[in-house]
């Protein structure tokens, strides 16, 4: 049949008349009439024409018009400037979220936050799992149940990092291009396309970094296993390969400490890790129990006395005998162990213990992130007042010692140290002291310490890369490129 193609913006011209099959797609128009796909699109009614549908299915008669448009692409200088104007604020916004990750991606946080939602994934099928095996006897549905779960840890690691790098371009790409997330769809092809490419592209870097520094000493010891059943492997490959890997695990951050800034970060996760470790080991190795305080204060300086001979290696120690316990997730109890090292701080010969061992902040912390947990109606005021001294001794410590302050409830450590050490505590004794708990699922204290220093080495170099990719793709949008 015939249908006759006119401009929108000039509905009584005729652009081209042809003849055109009403049951072919509407995308077999951009072909007959030579249009690129990307620029125009077509309306008839006042509706736009979806192009895996047909003439026939908008009834479109012998001799109807069908309305050309093109797509307006935005862009420009001049359109950039007229944006800014109308929408400061979103520009604002919108260019602190396109930059936000040069900071994120140096923490380290993306691969912690990844192994921590693995670990709430793991809970909840672990649970499913046990109830499928238990009451319908469904132990293969379960076993693959499993296996899928254990690849889908990987899918997880993977999208977190695409997420965290994509949305920031993203943003940047639209108001780049004068637009809203909330905008026509069909108008955002381009930047949209642009954001994504370019997320791809970087989160493929970012794993293949992060694996190699967190992966290479596994492919070490692979390669060390299969020389390890000859005489000549075992005197000569096995010996080298161990060598090798001991100097490595010292090297691979090597730059990282170098830097002022992440080399401070650094040291302090090693101390942090240090501190959650042997506090861990002495509310575990005391139990659920009103201890004295003098026994609190004997455990807990022993454990930090022996800490200096840390093996990394090591995870902590559940007790295999019971004592009698209290309720130890409860609000008194924390409030109980949050007063016992309160008392141990403030302790003129335990704080010089532990500010020689460099984990005088690490102790605040988890105090005050103890404390946090043991609030209710009847303790909040004198918690507080707790909570506000303990944060006054780290301003002072950290001013004394030319350190940065952060309050901690505006850091990441504290939020992280709720999970790895709270978290624990309470799943050692409320599980009947099943292993199975947060550190043990994502390795143990000193593992966790080494996935954020991976994180943050990679987003060392990462940073750089997303940088230059933003400096790129604001040129790009604002010379109408995509």
């Amino acid at each position: 049949m015939k249908v006759n193609i006119h401009l929108s913006n000039s509905p009584n011209l005729l652009f081209k008349s042809i003849e055109f099959d009403s049951l072919k797609s509407i995308l077999s128009l951009y072909s007959v009439l030579d249009l690129p796909f990307d620029d125009v699109y077509f309306t008839f009614n006042n509706q736009i024409l979806n192009n895996n549908l047909s003439l026939d299915y908008y009834n479109i008669k012998e001799n109807d018009i069908i309305l050309l448009n093109y797509r307006i692409k935005g862009g420009g200088f001049n359109d950039f400037l007229s944006f800014i104007k109308k929408h400061w604020l979103f520009v604002i916004i919108g260019f602190i979220i396109a930059l936000s990750p040069i900071i994120s991606l140096r923490l380290g946080l993306i691969p912690i936050t990844a192994s921590l939602l693995k670990v709430i994934f793991d809970q909840s099928f672990e649970k499913i799992g046990v109830y499928l095996a238990t009451h319908f006897g469904k132990y293969t549905l379960y076993n693959r149940f499993k296996f899928i779960f254990n690849i889908f840890k990987f899918f997880i690691f993977i999208l977190v990092v695409y997420v965290s790098i994509t949305f920031p371009i993203m943003i940047l790409c639209l108001i780049m291009k004068g637009q809203f997330i909330l905008d026509d769809p069909l108008k955002m092809c381009s930047p949209l396309n642009a954001a994504f490419i370019t997320g791809l592209v970087l989160t493929t870097l970012y794993v293949l970094i992060y694996s190699f520094y967190r992966g290479f000493t596994r492919i070490l010891d692979y390669f060390k296993s299969l020389f390890s059943d000859t005489q000549y492997g075992q005197s000569t490959v096995v010996p080298l390969t161990e060598s090798f890997k001991k100097g490595y695990d010292k090297a691979k951050y090597a730059a990282a400490y170098i830097n002022p800034i992440t080399g401070i970060y650094f040291t302090y996760l090693d101390k942090f890790a240090d501190f959650v470790m042997v506090s861990l080991q002495t509310f575990i190795d005391m139990g659920c129990s009103k201890t004295t305080q003098s026994e609190f204060g004997k455990e807990l300086s022993s454990n930090i006395k022996s800490i200096q001979s840390k093996d990394e290696s090591r995870k902590i120690q559940i007790p295999t005998s019971s004592k009698p316990q209290i309720e130890c997730c409860s609000s008194d109890n924390f409030e109980r162990i949050a007063n016992l090292l309160f008392n141990f701080i403030n302790n003129t010969q335990n704080t010089l213990l532990l500010k020689n061992n460099e984990m005088y902040s690490p102790a605040i912390i988890t105090n005050i992130a103890l404390y946090e947990y043991a609030i209710n109606d009847s303790n909040q005021q004198f918690i507080n007042s707790r909570i506000q001294q303990l944060e006054g001794q780290l301003r002072d410590f950290s001013l004394a010692n030319n350190q940065v302050y952060v309050p901690t409830n505006q850091g990441s450590f504290n939020a992280i140290l709720k999970i790895l050490f709270v978290h624990t505590i309470c799943n050692v004794f409320t599980l009947a002291q099943n292993t199975s708990s947060t550190i043990h699922e994502m390795g143990n204290v000193y593992d966790v310490v080494d996935i954020m220093k991976a994180g943050s080495a990679t987003g060392q170099t990462m940073s750089f890369f997303y940088f230059i990719c933003v400096v790129a793709l604001f040129f790009c949008g604002l010379f109408d490129v995509y």
